[in-house]
């Protein structure tokens, strides 16, 4: 499944640039592709916490994981855009992108806004809200707003890294997820059910117009992705003796599969046709795709670098498009994706895979601290 992921984060690089494809392929569109990134993760916490974090008093040790996993990259790219955007606007005489919002904005602020913004921007928690909130440029407050793109100042127009409001809706599903993965799959089923309800009666009625399926940054909406995710690893769970049987006609049908990933902006039909055809595919394809590749070492490469890829796009996208301009239009697309993939390949091997070892040894003294009050209390009653 580690090249799935792999496109989808360059789906949503491709989307990040514009226009410009990557050798022609524009991939998913940006919003389809981190509803596909959510359903995966459902599936790996059902998985993790299933098979894994399953015995009593696994829970703050699961989300200390998870925070590992997510916050020192965050944190490492965080502080690279910090200084990258801080050294160009000095070679530029100016604040340029988002320390201009702040320059331009920050002196009307009223200190419960500076909390909010430097917290979301150094924690990531709460930049889902930021998503529906904007900056009263007369007073210097924060108020929530259903239109926050039409008004002056959007609060995610402070974020260095707007991207990670993503990054929040994971934290909230992690916080969660052990509650809501292990049930029966028809409880699971109904909160998708649930959430899909939600996500449409609410734009009924307060956004007609709108289509309902491109509000993806609440997170009672996008909980019915996460919950599909956990869904498929049911079927992957319950249904092992039928991917195997079927893996004749999967090995063709993924490369099917992965093919209309590459051209999904091509196809015929209209986008909701194309919508919601691929979303029930990737339910079926998820649990075969993590079936076939899961002890794949160069599949699970190219998974891991889906994240720091879609940490730092954002980032080069920045400091490239100075430059990138007088190449052609044809070569801007893949050089943006080179040049990104070969910096989240460093940062990967300098921090996350030096995490993950850190990760891996503290759940095996966890593990230990479990075991070994057990092993003496069978010493003392052994006759």
């Amino acid at each position: 499944m580690g090249l799935l992921r792999l496109l989808l984060a360059l789906s949503v690089v491709t989307a990040h640039l514009h226009g410009r494809g990557i050798f022609g392929f524009r991939l998913l569109y940006g919003n389809l592709a981190v509803q596909c990134f959510f359903m995966i993760s459902g599936f790996y916490m059902a998985l993790v916490l299933n098979e894994k974090y399953n015995k009593p008093g696994d829970y703050l040790p699961f989300i200390w994981q998870r925070i590992l996993r997510i916050y020192p990259a965050y944190l490492v790219v965080l502080i690279l855009t910090l200084l990258v955007e801080g050294l160009v606007s000095l070679a530029a005489a100016k604040p340029v992108d988002v320390y201009e919002q702040w320059f331009s904005h920050a002196s009307c602020f009223v200190p419960s806004t500076w909390i909010t913004l430097i917290f979301t921007n150094l924690f990531i928690l709460g930049k889902q809200f930021n998503l529906f909130q904007a900056v009263d440029p007369t007073t210097g407050s924060l108020f929530f707003t259903g239109h926050f793109y039409e008004d002056p100042l959007p609060a995610s127009t402070f974020a260095f890294i707007n991207q990670a409001w993503t990054l929040d809706l994971e934290m909230t599903f992690y916080l969660i997820a052990p509650l809501l993965v292990r049930r029966s799959a028809w409880v699971q089923v109904l909160v998708v059910l649930v959430s899909i309800s939600l996500r449409v009666g609410t734009s009924w009625l307060l956004n007609p117009k709108e289509d309902p399926w491109h509000n993806d940054h609440f997170f009672p909406y996008e909980l019915a992705f996460f919950t599909l995710g956990s869904v498929a690893y049911q079927v992957y769970r319950h249904q092992k003796p039928l991917l195997t049987r079927l893996s004749g006609f999967f090995s063709w049908f993924q490369w099917l599969f992965l093919a209309i990933v590459l051209f999904y902006s091509r196809l015929p039909g209209s986008s909701y046709t194309r919508y919601f055809i691929f979303i029930p595919l990737l339910f079926l394809m998820i649990p075969w795709l993590f079936f076939h590749t899961r002890n794949n070492s160069m599949d699970r490469l190219m998974g891991e670098l889906s994240y720091p890829i879609y940490l730092v796009h954002i980032l080069v996208i920045f400091l490239m498009r100075m430059w990138v301009p007088s190449i052609p239009q044809v070569l801007q697309g893949p050089l943006y994706t080179v040049m990104i993939i070969g910096i989240a390949y460093v940062i990967y091997r300098r921090v996350d895979e030096r995490i993950d070892d850190f990760r891996h040894r503290l759940f095996e003294r966890q593990r230990s601290s479990q075991t070994t009050p057990v092993i003496v209390a069978a010493e003392t009653v052994t006759p």
